[in-house]
């Protein structure tokens, strides 16, 4: 049995569909983030954008779902797109119509289904948002509402493209809109067709950037063999000999006439030809015309009408080339050719005004645009195009009882009665203005009107209005508007809106005698993120943070993305520093709550800084440069912290940047220095490795301690160059003592920026060789807490640095909450215990209690221990009776130079392990 045939309004639905231009392509971004939202939002499992095409449901974007297609006949969507409303089953199992549908009888199991229709532009249902799950359920009115929300967020972003794109397009459509007009309005106002045609191809030309073209109507011969006729030929060239060849023709009447020749061709097929290569398609009997241009590109489009081959343009030479995406882009103006040449020919055959009249009316209803003519007295309508009807929402018996300026939004119809009048005393020029139509229904359309005013001779006899629907211009509009305010990643406010409110909100602030909180917000570590996970990921955590923090406002605040991972808020709530203090302790606990990124669990932190207005400015650039100070200090004091703005903070921070100034002079002329700290065994008093410490003593500031300039070189990015310069100088440093013959092992400490570049292991393994040192000796140092921020991505990195023969050390063991499950997947050789347990022992229960359970931890692992800042005997004998036999600290030395170090062996004072000692005879 034949399949019936699809409805008039089937066919426009799949039509529709089709115009999107989604059919058949890929996944993108834009619409997971919709269906990621959706399966967020209302807490289900499935999420699925569906395409329903004639026969199939083809899944654009899916959650939960492997994507695909299936047959439309057997889905749950073909009843959402037949209603307006969600189409909601509860439960599948129990709805005969679903009971026995594969994905219900078998994987993923579904029970229960909701879905929203999906409209185009023109309001066909083209797909489906859909939730679904394997357990029963009926949504709340609360997530009905919700659907439908994201439903209309999808139709959106089907209907509006990048807006780049949406550029590009409507400047294409309104330069095609604007020839056809114009082409239309010269035939109108212009006996000859030839002037007409002229303007049509010339703004062909500049449309498609072509060199050359032409337009012909298509006749028949005697033979009936068919000819075509140019009526209009151009070029774009600066040529000599091709103006010549122009200039030849162009006073004659030209018919092409050929049967093989490539326009011949295309009208006997009654298809667009489209080459890159014109030669290929000239068959060897074809001659060109003496001195005719050479053709690099070429594109004939036959022109249809009533069903029969009326005419034909050409172009050619286009840099870029043709394309039948290029022909169908200009159908339009291809009709409006076919429109024209009808027209043309109506009018030789009658002569007549009237029928010449009624040939147009009939062109007319087939544009694109809306037409309207009305008498210059009574401003009667007295004919309309099938547009002009759609648009008034009237039909023709009612529309020609109506006066054109009733139709015009009446805060309009002043202005618009003053041009009438203008234009009907002719002392006005046909005219182009924005205004807005009052359809039936009683709703305001904005449109483009070129009106103009037509006379016989030199009287006024009736105006015609060309109307266009400019509300998607206008819309595109509003979006760069909106662009040009907000951040496009995450829909928040951008710093310039963010600086707006915040004028306006101290001035509201001064009318009324109020305060308000300005807050900065700054992820910490992001980079570990976007150089560890890749931007993609780094920019759905910026996302995440953006939903957080709108989440934590309050109506009437607001919050903004200033750039890369910073944020800033107002806070209008919070007039003093509690309620300020408050805000910010709800918006770090909402940042730092876990986000799953890559299957593995991170969590965020952030650090903030605030200010009071008008305690710490009273102007908005005064109070984001406090709240920045302020945050800033936030970072220098450990991140994850709150900060108020004080004054002394200016006086600190340009302290700071004179640290840092002083500290990358120091770097860039090598005048930072190495010392070395011994790890003893507490049994022998034998050395058996030592741990390269930083020290930097500057001529302007003295004796700087590390916890003092390392936290600022961390904040600046400058800890990735100071660390490869420490690095660098232990590689030569051991390398020198192995050449010696002293096998000593040296530890030195990684920052956690750069634990996390990806490309360490290769440039820590080219250095070592680079200086022949072996990377035996080499012992990489990282701190619980570092190693623990991400643990899947430490593992890995950890197995690298071992499998490239690194010894690897935790250091201060015991501060970081590692659990042993985490901990037994990494590849560690020691364990360090931290210097603020063994401080406390013996005598803190408490403290003895975690050096003997993480001594015991070590042993059971098979790790070997150091204890950190050993400084008395009694520490030392404490460690020794639990189990810990190497210690480091001032109870034996402090950090020494290279020369004390090796003056203490040479003195005998000091004694190296058998295995760090130089051969016999050595």
């Amino acid at each position: 049995m034949a399949e019936p045939t699809p409805s008039t309004l089937e066919l426009e639905r799949i039509r529709a569909l089709r115009q999107t231009g989604l059919v058949n392509n890929r996944s993108e971004a834009r619409f997971d983030r919709l269906t990621r939202l959706a399966q967020q939002v209302l807490q289900a499992p499935i999420s699925v954008i569906s395409l329903i095409d004639e026969h199939r449901q083809w899944f654009k974007s899916s959650q939960g779902l492997d994507p695909g297609e299936s047959e439309r006949s057997a889905s749950f969507c073909r009843y959402t797109i037949d209603q307006d409303e969600i189409f909601e089953v509860t439960d599948a199992r129990e709805d005969p119509r679903f009971a026995n549908h594969a994905l219900v009888q078998g994987k993923p199991f579904l029970r229960f289904y909701a879905g929203a229709p999906l409209r185009s532009r023109d309001g066909h249902r083209i797909g489906t948002l859909s939730i679904l799950s394997d357990t029963p359920r009926t949504l709340s009115a609360e997530e009905r509402n919700l659907l439908r929300d994201l439903a209309e967020s999808v139709e959106s972003e089907i209907n509006h493209q990048d807006s780049e794109v949406q550029q590009e397009a409507l400047q294409f459509a309104q330069a095609l809109g604007h020839a056809i007009s114009n082409a239309q309005a010269h035939f109108i106002r212009d006996v000859h067709r030839k002037s007409a045609f002229e303007a049509l191809l010339a703004d062909l030309l500049d449309l498609t950037g072509s060199e050359m073209g032409f337009i012909g109507e298509v006749l028949f011969g005697k033979d009936q063999s068919p000819e075509l006729h140019l009526i209009a030929f151009s070029c774009r060239t600066q040529r000599e000999s091709v103006q010549q060849f122009f200039d030849r023709y162009a006073g004659q009447q030209l018919v092409l006439s050929n049967p093989n020749s490539l326009i011949s061709q295309s009208i006997a097929r009654g298809e667009s030809l489209v080459t890159g290569n014109p030669q290929t398609h000239l068959r060897p009997n074809i001659v060109q015309p003496l001195g005719h241009p050479e053709l690099s590109a070429f594109m004939g489009v036959p022109v249809t009408y009533g069903g029969e081959v009326i005419a034909m343009f050409g172009l050619s030479n286009r840099p870029d080339g043709y394309n039948l995406d290029l022909v169908d882009r200009l159908k339009p103006l291809t009709d409006t050719i076919g429109q024209l040449i009808d027209a043309d020919r109506t009018r030789r055959r009658h002569q007549m005004a009237q029928l010449e009249l009624e040939r147009l009316k009939s062109s007319l209803d087939q544009t694109l645009d809306c037409v309207f003519m009305f008498e210059t007295g009574g401003l009667k309508i007295f004919y309309a195009n099938d547009g002009a009807l759609k648009l008034a929402g009237l039909d023709r018996d009612a529309l020609f009882t109506t006066r054109a300026d009733q139709l015009i939004d009446p805060a309009h119809q002043t202005k618009f009665q003053e041009t009438i009048k203008a234009m009907s005393q002719c002392t006005a020029p046909p005219k182009t203005f924005d205004t807005r139509i009052v359809n039936a229904s009683g709703a305001m359309v904005a449109v483009e009107v070129f009106l103009q005013c037509f006379k016989n001779p030199g009287q006024p006899t009736h105006f015609v209005a060309i109307v266009r629907d400019i509300s998607e211009r206008l819309k595109q509009e509003a979006r760069l508007r909106y662009l040009a305010t907000h951040d496009s990643l995450t829909n928040l406010p951008n710093r310039a809106l963010f600086l707006d409110r915040l004028s306006a909100g101290i001035d509201e602030a001064q009318r009324h005698a109020a305060g308000l909180c300005v807050l900065l917000l700054d992820l910490d570590n992001f980079k570990v993120v976007n150089d560890g996970f890749g931007h993609l990921n780094g920019d759905r955590l910026l996302i995440e943070v953006s939903s957080r923090l709108s989440r934590g406002i309050r109506s009437g605040d607001m919050v903004a993305r200033l750039g890369g991972d910073e944020f800033a808020a107002i806070i209008t709530t919070a007039g003093d520093n509690d309620e300020a203090l408050m805000a910010a302790e709800r918006l770090l606990n909402l940042i730092s709550q876990p986000v799953n990124i890559e299957n593995e669990e991170i969590i965020p932190t952030a650090s903030i800084g605030y200010c009071l207005f008008p305690d710490d400015g009273s102007d908005s650039e005064t109070l984001l440069r406090n709240a920045d100070l302020a945050m800033y200090q936030a970072k220098r004091s450990g991140r994850n912290q709150i900060r108020a703005y004080s004054s002394d903070m200016e006086e600190s921070s340009r302290e700071q940047l004179h640290v840092l100034q002083r500290l990358r002079s120091a770097l860039e002329n090598d005048q930072l220095e190495l010392h070395y700290q011994p790890q003893v065994n507490a049994l022998t008093g034998e050395i058996i490795a030592l741990e390269a410490l930083l020290r930097w003593h500057d001529e302007v500031l003295g004796v700087m301690p590390p916890d003092r300039f390392i936290p600022i070189a961390e904040s600046s990015g400058l800890i990735l160059p100071l660390g490869r310069w420490v690095f660098e100088q232990v590689c030569k440093q051991v390398a020198r003592w192995h050449y010696q013959g002293r096998s000593v092992r040296v530890a030195f400490n990684l920052s956690p920026l750069q634990f996390r570049q990806l490309d360490l292991v290769t440039n820590i393994k080219k250095t070592s060789a680079r200086c022949r040192c072996p990377v035996h000796l080499l012992e990489i140092e990282l701190t619980e807490s570092a190693a623990m921020q991400s643990p899947e991505f430490a593992k890995q990195q950890f197995a690298r640095l071992a499998e490239a023969g690194f010894s690897i050390a935790l250091d201060d063991f015991g501060t970081g909450h590692s659990s042993l499950s985490r901990l037994g997947r990494l590849k560690v050789n020691k364990l360090k215990i931290d210097q603020s347990f063994v401080d406390e022992v013996p005598g803190n229960k408490m403290h003895e209690t975690l050096v003997r359970t993480t001594i015991g931890l070590g042993k059971e692992m098979g790790l070997s221990l150091v204890a950190e800042g050993v400084e008395t005997e009694a520490q030392k004998d404490f460690l020794v009776q639990h189990g810990c036999h190497v210690y480091q600290g001032w109870l034996f030395s402090p950090a020494v130079t290279v020369s004390e170090f090796e003056s203490r062996l040479a003195n005998g004072d000091w004694t190296l392990a058998d295995d760090c000692r130089p051969a016999k005879g050595l």
